[in-house]
C-alpha cells in the first residue's frame, strides 16, 4: 500500500516501484494489471482488516454493483512480491526519487522491457541463448525481424529515450556524448567516460565485444536515427533482438551505478544475474 497526500504523490511512488520490479526483477506487471495500478481508499484500513474490508474502503469507479467483488478478486490475484524484494524496491525508489533524470530513465526503461523483456539467468545465457543465437541463420533473423519489427523498433526507441533521460538531455548529439558522460561521472562518481563496456548481445551483430561507452552510445545514436526515419523511402534499418537487449542492459548498468547495488551487490551482467528470470 502507498500512503500519500495526493493522487500525484501516490503515483510518484507507485510507478517507479512498479518499474523497478519490471526492469530489475523481471515481473510482467503490465499483463497483471487489468484496470488500474492503484486503487484509492476512502480511509486507512485497520491492521485486522480482511481483504473484503479493504475492498469496501475502495473509492468507487462508477456505479457498477460488481466493483466490490472485482477488487476482492484483484487483490487475491496478481504478482507475489517477497519482503526482501519489497525492501530492495523501496531502497531503489528512495534513491532514484532524489534525481528526476534517474526516475525518468527508469520509467522509459520499463516501457522498453514491457515490449521486449530482456531478462535471463547466467545459465540460460551461457548454456542456451548464446549458442542458439550463434547458430541462427541470417534468413531466420530476418524472418523474426519481419514478425516483430514494430515491437523491436518501439522497444529500442524507449531504451534510447531512457539513455537520453539518464544523461539528462532531450536529444543526444554525437559531439556532446563525451561531455555528457563526464558530467554524469562528476555528478554520480561513476567512470563511464574512461572505462569500457563488454557486449553480450551486440557482439553477435557487430562481432565486437569491447566498446568505449561513447562509442556504443554513438552506434546506438545512428541506429536510433535510422529506426526513427519513418519517412525514409529506403528499406528501414533491420533492427533485431541484439540491439534491443544490449541497450536495455547498457542503461540498466549505468542506472545501477549511481543508485547503488540492486540486489546485495550483484552486478547487472550475465555472470551474476540470479535475481533475473529467464528470457520471455
Amino acid at each position: 500500500m502507498v500512503s500519500a497526500a495526493s493522487q500525484q504523490k501516490a503515483y510518484a511512488l507507485a510507478l517507479p516501484f512498479r518499474s523497478y520490479l519490471t526492469v530489475y526483477l523481471g515481473f510482467d506487471l503490465a499483463a497483471d494489471t487489468s484496470d488500474f495500478t492503484l486503487y484509492e481508499l476512502n480511509a486507512k484500513p485497520a491492521v485486522t482488516s480482511t481483504t473484503r474490508d479493504i475492498a469496501g474502503l475502495c473509492r468507487k469507479f462508477g456505479d457498477s454493483p460488481t466493483i466490490l467483488d472485482f477488487v476482492v478478486n484483484a487483490m487475491h490475484s496478481g504478482t507475489l512480491v517477497t519482503d526482501s524484494q519489497i525492501r530492495l524496491a523501496c531502497n531503489f525508489v528512495a534513491k532514484t526519487l532524489q534525481f528526476r533524470q534517474l526516475t525518468d530513465c527508469l520509467m522509459h526503461l520499463e516501457q522498453s522491457h514491457t515490449l521486449v523483456a530482456g531478462h535471463m539467468t547466467s545459465s540460460h545465457y551461457y548454456r542456451h541463448y548464446r549458442e542458439q543465437r550463434r547458430l541462427e541463420s541470417a534468413y531466420l533473423r530476418e524472418k523474426k525481424y519481419l514478425e516483430d519489427r514494430t515491437r523491436y523498433d518501439l522497444a529500442f526507441l524507449s531504451g534510447f529515450r531512457a539513455l537520453e533521460a539518464l544523461l539528462d538531455t532531450m536529444r543526444i548529439k554525437r559531439n556532446e556524448v563525451p561531455h555528457l558522460l563526464r558530467a554524469f561521472d562528476e555528478k554520480f562518481s561513476t567512470s563511464f567516460s574512461s572505462t569500457t563496456w563488454t557486449s553480450y548481445h551486440e557482439v553477435f551483430s557487430s562481432k565486437r565485444k569491447k566498446w568505449k561507452f561513447a562509442e556504443i552510445i554513438g552506434r546506438y545514436l545512428d541506429i536510433r536515427n535510422a529506426v526513427a526515419a519513418h519517412a525514409n523511402p529506403q528499406r528501414p534499418y533491420i533492427l533485431d533482438e541484439d540491439q534491443v537487449l544490449e541497450i536495455q542492459r547498457l542503461v540498466e548498468h549505468m542506472l545501477d551505478s549511481p543508485t547503488g547495488p540492486m540486489s546485495g551487490g550483484a552486478p547487472s551482467s550475465p555472470e551474476n544475474v540470479s535475481r533475473m528470470c529467464p528470457a520471455r
